[in-house]
């Protein structure tokens, strides 16, 4: 028989142990339906990809490259570099063949897909694959680089398209998915949040109004779609900050994609409101200068000549602080919503003169051809248009970004086909460092030497692309 003592510890090592696992025995409960409502929240996720997942496309295109297998005549006339190539029998030069790949999403059940100018702009052959596994070929309807857009056409029975939604209602802190093909890896789904909206100043494009994700967005997402919770596109995927996924990455609101896409189709080119300004942001500093009390705007620096801004009043030196009724923050933002705007209107603004506000009606006129200022381009201002390339300095972001840090240049945003720079194998994204030995620091330092060149002179440009810099020789038309 046990002692009482014995039977007692027991007793009370019994209720101890019973404490113990009822509350795990609750605990379980609580994780059970956790582990439901996790799993329902799961498979709303994949319903949502099945959904769209349909309308993502992987993106072939093969372009022709111009190379220069000799050196420019312009360095075997030079008694330096000439001592380097003597006795070297070099082949004549040609075009090679260049093999890239992206992603886009069907948006019409006729054929029509969104995706990246920069991916399909100068392509001689673009195939498209389909989720199903088709492959089939694609036809370039129009591009803008602009904005980084582009659509292309496919013809098939059987498409599906994915639903748009309106990027204006997106709200920050939005669960978003990025859909596409990185690295080739087809149908590659990642998750994240909306990190900001209106990202502007980031070097991109002309036009830039971006949704800022961490959604994984890697090479070979370019193009496809950032999709919400309703299944719906929100944005079209278009670049990364930094040279690596570090979590931020950029993305196209589907709102001025359906603009530019409207356009692309019925017309061939995109439309631009145009005022004919050039502006700057405003400053503390400017707003006390002018004696306005407006923290944000944009300051007129010049009004053009016959321009829809000097025909509706305006002048240098007035600030601008909202624009059709929305608030006017910076001249990026401020760019966009001038070129959003569809030529005739008549658009209400708010602005500050001599240090009184006052409101006005701005008529709108049409953008002169693609633009990278406020400004209608004269003959004195563009004349590296005619090689057929458009120009900016480059930005430290954009240096980081493209591999050209610690390099000083001009940044090349746009190459039309068969132009003269187009035949010498200059890429969008490419730098230009020199000009006939000449650093290329600004804008203006290549106008400078087209023009001392004139019609027919040999301008050779010493040409960045990627970890290669190379020589090429463009005559002026």
């Amino acid at each position: 028989m046990k002692s009482p003592r014995i039977i007692s510890a027991f007793s009370l090592l019994s209720v101890f142990l019973l404490l113990a696992v009822l509350p795990g025995l609750g605990l379980s409960q609580d994780v059970n339906r956790d582990i439901e409502a996790m799993n329902r929240e799961s498979k709303a996720r994949a319903a949502i990809v099945k959904r769209v997942s349909g309308a993502v496309v992987n993106i072939q295109v093969e372009q022709a490259i111009a190379t220069q297998a000799a050196p420019p005549q312009e360095l075997l006339q030079d008694d330096f570099f000439r001592q380097f190539f003597r006795g070297i029998p070099f082949p004549q030069g040609g075009k090679r063949s260049q093999t890239a790949s992206g992603s886009g999403v069907i948006v019409d059940a006729k054929g029509y897909i969104l995706t990246n100018s920069h991916m399909v702009a100068n392509a001689s052959k673009i195939t498209v694959k389909l989720k199903d596994g088709r492959t089939l070929p694609a036809k370039l309807v129009g591009t803008d680089p602009s904005t980084d857009l582009a659509v292309i056409k496919i013809d098939s029975a059987q498409l599906h398209a994915a639903s748009l939604g309106d990027s204006d209602d997106l709200e920050v802190g939005e669960s978003v998915m990025a859909i596409g093909n990185p690295f080739g890896f087809d149908q590659t789904i990642t998750m994240g949040i909306v990190s900001a909206k209106g990202r502007s100043g980031i070097g991109v494009t002309d036009y830039e109004d971006f949704i800022q994700t961490d959604a994984s967005i890697n090479p070979g997402n370019s193009g496809g779609p950032l999709v919400n919770l309703k299944g719906e596109v929100v944005g079209i995927n278009t670049a990364i900050f930094g040279e690596r996924n570090l979590g931020i990455g950029f993305s196209i609101p589907v709102n001025m994609a359906k603009q530019v896409m409207e356009d692309l189709i019925q017309k061939g080119h995109v439309t631009r409101g145009f005022l004919g300004i050039a502006i700057q942001d405003m400053t503390p500093d400017l707003s006390e200068a002018l004696g306005i009390r407006a923290s944000q705007g944009v300051v007129i620096g010049q009004v053009g000549d016959d321009t829809p801004a000097s025909r509706s009043g305006l002048k240098d030196g007035d600030v601008i602080t909202q624009y059709n009724r929305k608030p006017v923050k910076d001249a990026q933002s401020f760019r966009y919503l001038v070129a959003s705007t569809a030529p005739g209107t008549k658009v209400p603004v708010e602005l500050w003169r001599d240090g009184k506000r006052m409101d006005m009606e701005l008529a709108i006129g049409k953008q002169p051809g693609q633009m990278t200022s406020g400004l209608a381009p004269s003959p004195a201002d563009s004349p590296h248009e005619l090689l057929g390339l458009r120009v900016t300095v480059m930005k430290p972001t954009e240096a980081r970004s493209l591999g050209y840090a610690g390099l000083k240049g001009l940044l090349v945003s746009a190459v039309m086909p068969n132009s003269p720079a187009d035949q010498a194998g200059i890429n969008p994204r490419s730098l230009l460092l020199e000009a006939n030995r000449r650093p290329l620091a600004q804008v203006a330092d290549l106008r400078r030497e087209v023009e001392r060149l004139g019609h027919g002179g040999k301008l050779m440009l010493r040409v960045r692309s990627g970890d290669t810099a190379r020589f090429v020789v463009i005559t002026i038309p």
